[in-house]
């Protein structure tokens, strides 16, 4: 294997430890209660626990939970009281791209390898521990590379270019809260 391998391999490595690392999926639960009001055909209304008043579309085939039981929108009646459980997962999308760059091996020190680019650029990168090189058949450590040896990079990178989100709503109904007893 060539020289230009060896550091394209070591300028691979480089890169990928830079890359941006893709965050994990966001899971967000939120609890909200409110009194019916009204109920359409597609929607209801509700008296939400701070006063405000708010409408809310139902996905058609929705079924709340009244009583252990499952049930249409078509069954709440307004005075009902309603607990929805709001689970929210957002899970980022990320872009992968690549890009070709070659240099020069200016100094090695330690893990540590600082490279020119064809640009004059220079660039440092931190080298993986125990991470070996191709080099001309061999496999060699970061230690073994030599200033003045050419190379070529494929890097890695990663970018966030959106976020998808995915709720999940689980509705309990109650009956409604009776009014005190006039004494």
């Amino acid at each position: 294997m060539s020289r230009k391998l060896a550091v394209l391999a070591v300028l691979a490595v480089a890169c990928l430890a830079f890359a941006v690392t893709a965050q994990a999926q966001v899971v967000q639960t939120e609890i909200r209660q409110g009194t019916v009001l009204y109920v359409g055909s597609w929607f209801f209304t509700a008296r939400l626990a701070d006063g405000t008043i708010k409408g809310f579309e139902v996905p058609p085939g929705y079924m709340f939970d009244l009583d252990g039981k499952k049930v249409p929108l078509s069954a709440l009646q307004p005075g009902q009281v309603i607990t929805a459980t709001v689970t929210t997962t957002t899970t980022p999308v990320i872009e992968h791209m690549e890009e070709v760059k070659q240099g020069t091996v200016v100094k090695v020190a330690g893990r540590n390898l600082l490279v020119q680019l064809a640009d004059g650029t220079y660039k440092s990168v931190a080298v993986p521990k125990g991470y070996r090189f191709d080099v001309d058949g061999k496999k060699l450590p970061v230690a073994d590379l030599r200033p003045g040896m050419k190379l070529t990079a494929t890097i890695v990178s990663e970018k966030e270019i959106r976020t998808v989100s995915e709720k999940e709503v689980k509705a309990v109904v109650s009956a409604p809260t009776p009014a005190p007893a006039p004494k």
